[in-house]
């Protein structure tokens, strides 16, 4: 990912915002609901999605013999095409039964 200065004007502030809640029940069930929120307006070339920021796990997979790396450097990621305007939620459940930590 090159993070680029030029250009400020094609760009905006992102906003991010983080929400929790954690409550162990009883000595056998432990519940987290987590989420976030981003919000961009404006970008000169948006990489939350498309980005390759570890590499793709599964290289030509789906290619032919024919295949190259420089014609298919994208194979195996998802790429959705989202490059200015991105608003994004993410939630994130939790469940813990009878697990990890238990003391007799």
């Amino acid at each position: 990912m090159r993070g680029q200065t030029l250009r400020a004007s094609d760009r905006s502030l992102a906003f991010m915002a983080k929400l929790g809640f954690d409550k162990q029940l009883n000595d056998d069930l432990r519940t987290r609901l987590t989420g976030a929120f981003r919000n961009q307006g404006s970008a000169a070339n948006g990489t939350l999605y498309s980005g390759d920021r570890a590499g793709s796990c599964y290289y030509y997979v789906l290619e032919n013999t024919a295949s190259t790396e420089a014609a298919n450097f994208t194979s195996g990621m998802i790429n959705p095409g989202i490059t200015d305007k991105v608003n994004a939620v993410m939630v994130n459940p939790f469940v813990k039964f009878r697990g990890g930590n238990r003391h007799a």
